[in-house]
């Protein structure tokens, strides 16, 4: 059996990124589709859009933080600077449901 950790994802505004170009951009390029390739390909295995403010909240299960980051940054709004994204590993995931 394949060795993986799992890695929290957190996507926000980034520093000097204007919150009103931001908001334009994302009134054509919505964060689900661009993060839709990678929950289509299980690499996302679970994300949600924040609530209050621009950004989302990703778990991912891969071998290393070089591969998370390799993969992330294949969002375009990740790749323009727009959003900045912080990879947290988790030590332990427990399954509640």
């Amino acid at each position: 059996m394949r060795e993986t950790t799992h890695f929290l994802i957190e996507a926000s505004l980034a520093d000097g990124a204007d919150p009103e170009d931001a908001a334009i951009y994302f009134e054509n390029h919505h964060i689900s589709s661009e993060v839709w390739p990678l929950v289509r390909s299980m690499d996302m295995r679970e994300f949600a859009l924040k609530a209050h403010e621009l950004g989302f909240i990703g778990v991912m299960e891969e071998d290393t933080l070089d591969d998370v980051r390799a993969k992330v940054s294949t969002i375009p709004s990740v790749a323009s600077g727009l959003l900045t994204v912080r990879v947290i590993p988790l030590a332990t995931v427990a399954h509640l449901a």
